[in-house]
């Protein structure tokens, strides 16, 4: 770290406590589109500092990402880290949050017997469910906040016409490769439609890669970043996708769990072919048509493609 750097990550610190001081900071291995730093405090406190330019994009709003998660702190038991503090600095957004240790999913899920990994399945399930029974919208699109917290959908559609053109978004991100399947992929979905006209917080990037575990159990689950309302089915097509087939074993036994879990909470919506396809195309590409890379050990090259490839042309076979 620069002294730089680190003159901002006291500025930022003086905001939280004026005599909070930096003993160490530790940049985590899995990283995403924000700058993440892990700061251990002089007080023996542990912070994650994440940061971001300022602005109204969705994916780098961290003043929406914490608004999310105190309402989800406050109104679920989902567990999600405290947020302590959430202040834009001259251009740079900061989302300040509590550190929870435990083991990292992304790494373990493929590892962990199989019974513990039906039951996180299965615990994944009745999170999303409780995110649906709290937060309902009555149009789609891109979630912001306002300077009294409310959360709400920014330039919103019907769900019909945004799922139609979410999902060719994610088909028209694909690369060459998947040009034989693209058009077959486009007509399904230009005529398909959402499974209910129901609409529902999607947190597209609910999935064991960013659940934190202490003994089996989910203690955290992270990244709340851009979320989105969108119709039921395709946040659990999404969701179901990156559960059950995105990190491989038992398919069927994990898709059968982590819908008894959804159950537990509130009836289960089928996604319609349109929701399932929608899920695929923007789980394979991310938004910047980069090839995503599924597993662990992550998939990468050609056994990435192959893998998506395969999960669309199952999508494109169920009806």
């Amino acid at each position: 770290m620069t002294e730089t750097q680190r003159s901002d990550l006291n500025c930022l610190l003086n905001t939280i406590g004026p005599d909070a001081t930096i003993e160490s900071v530790k940049r985590p291995e899995q990283g995403n589109h924000k700058d993440t730093t892990v700061v251990s405090l002089s007080s023996g406190q542990t912070v994650v500092v994440q940061a971001s330019p300022a602005g109204t994009d969705g994916q780098n709003d961290l003043k929406t990402e914490g608004a999310l998660m105190r309402a989800i702190a406050a109104q679920t038991t989902v567990p999600v880290p405290e947020v302590i503090a959430a202040p834009t600095i001259d251009t740079r957004q900061y989302l300040v949050t509590e550190y929870i240790p435990g083991d990292d999913l992304h790494k373990r899920f493929v590892s962990i017997p199989e019974a513990t990994r039906r039951s996180i399945a299965r615990s994944v399930g009745e999170i999303l469910a409780s995110l649906h029974e709290v937060f309902v919208f009555d149009r789609c699109g891109s979630l912001t906040t306002s300077d009294a917290s409310e959360i709400r959908v920014q330039n919103g559609d019907v769900p019909a016409r945004w799922l139609s053109a979410h999902a060719i978004a994610g088909i028209d991100r694909l690369p060459a490769q998947f040009d034989d399947l693209a058009d077959r992929a486009r007509d399904a979905v230009e005529h398909g439609r959402p499974t209910s006209d129901a609409i529902r917080l999607y947190p597209w990037d609910l999935r064991p890669g960013n659940a934190i575990v202490r003994d089996g159990e989910i203690v955290a689950v992270l990244d709340w970043g851009g979320p989105i309302a969108a119709p039921v089915g395709l946040s659990i097509a999404k969701t179901e996708h990156m559960v059950a087939r995105w990190y491989g074993g038992n398919i069927d036994g994990l898709t059968v769990a982590f819908r008894d879990g959804y159950r537990s909470v509130r009836g289960y919506v089928r996604p319609t072919q349109a929701e399932r396809i929608a899920a695929v195309a923007h789980a394979a590409v991310d938004s910047k048509g980069v090839v995503t890379r599924p597993g662990y050990p992550e998939r990468t090259g050609d056994r990435a493609i192959e893998f998506h490839r395969a999960s669309l042309f199952d999508a494109l076979s169920s009806p």
